[in-house]
């Protein structure tokens, strides 16, 4: 938002501002708030990114659940899991010369990325862009297990196995106590639910979904 385009505030009777001055508001308050609150922003970046690298998928405008439950093709084991894609990218940093661009490139993307998004807020939605940059140290990681495999190399050390192994137990523990996939409950879903009832004029059923059935 550090563009000089003015924001609309005509209409609630104030004059007009820049998005720049906005965006310098924003800045000053974060900075006061870590300045007072530094302990309580601290664990709240913390759960965020417990949240980066849980497994769970935190709804959107695009959500996942609904979707597989509305289509029988996303109801298939196609999709490969965010867990398997942090499992097979440890393999894969290990590896050398098989990422192409290199790793410091691939990694250093992803984890700018990750800060960018961690400084807001998390969920599925946002968190893709990430993936698709994992897919390629997973892939090598892929390659890497194959050759172990076929005894074309070594095993990878006792440390890869471990970050592996550790870095997927803490994502698959997000889903203990996790419930935004029970679309019953999913306040996400029954909003949207209802904004779409309401849309189509049954205000009835859009009441019931914004009450959460």
């Amino acid at each position: 938002m550090g563009t000089e385009a003015p924001v609309d505030s005509v209409n609630v009777g104030l004059p007009p501002v820049k998005a720049s001055q906005v965006d310098r508001y924003f800045l000053s308050k974060a900075m006061t708030a870590w300045r007072d609150h530094p302990g309580a922003l601290i664990d709240v970046t913390l759960k965020k990114i417990w949240m980066l690298i849980g497994a769970g998928e935190r709804a959107n405008n695009n959500f996942i659940y609904a979707m597989r439950e509305w289509s029988p093709l996303l109801q298939l084991p196609l999709l490969v899991g965010w867990p398997l894609l942090l499992f097979l990218s440890v393999f894969g940093a290990a590896t050398a010369g098989r990422i192409v661009g290199g790793r410091r490139l691939v990694f250093g993307a992803a984890a700018l990325y990750a800060l960018s998004i961690v400084l807001f807020f998390i969920n599925a939605r946002f968190r893709l862009p990430i993936a698709a940059l994992l897919t390629v140290p997973a892939g090598a990681g892929v390659i890497m297990l194959w050759d172990v495999l076929r005894r074309r190399i070594g095993p990878p050390t006792w440390t890869v196995w471990l970050g592996a192994i550790l870095l997927t137990g803490v994502s698959v523990s997000d889903l203990v106590g996790f419930h935004e996939d029970e679309l019953e409950v999913n306040p996400f879903y029954q909003s949207t639910v209802g904004n779409a009832y309401a849309h189509h004029g049954d205000e009835a059923q859009a009441v019931v979904h914004w009450r959460g059935r």
